[in-house]
């Protein structure tokens, strides 16, 4: 079960940082920075939270570092959560306003979906990671 849900996190790390990527591509393709050390330090805030959560996985998925890698994962996830929950009131923000295309709906909802997977599989992890660590520590 660990690993299952390890594996949807270490995916939703990878994806989470392939976007940031993406957004860093196309944001430099539109305009030259003013200063490439403010733009290096923007982007490289926004890629701690999915590089704890991959790290997390890892160390989880690895089996060695079972409950520091669930701390990791719980961190990233609570990163990702607040990312997503800052987001999504600025985008049903431009629903009411008629001269902002319209976000779509699906996105917004769907990524509030995973989300909220993520939080559950990082919560039922650092849960599995307690009890193996309360049987190491009682033997």
């Amino acid at each position: 079960m660990k690993r299952i849900l390890s594996s949807f996190l270490l995916s939703i790390g990878v994806i989470w940082t392939l976007i940031v990527g993406w957004m860093y591509l196309a944001l430099s393709g539109i305009a030259e920075p003013i200063s490439v050390a403010r733009v290096m330090f923007y982007f490289g805030g926004l890629l701690v939270g999915p590089l704890v959560l991959i790290a997390g996985s890892i160390l989880v998925l690895a089996g060695r570092r079972v409950k520091p890698g669930s701390i990791l994962v719980i961190i990233g996830c609570a990163i990702l959560t607040i990312t997503v929950g800052c987001q999504i009131p600025s985008m049903l923000h431009d629903l009411a306003d008629p001269l902002i295309v319209r976000p779509p709906i699906g996105l917004c909802v769907g990524t509030l979906v995973v989300t909220l997977l993520a939080d559950a599989g990082a919560v039922q992890i650092f849960r599995v990671a307690r009890r193996v660590s309360r049987r190491l520590n009682d033997d």
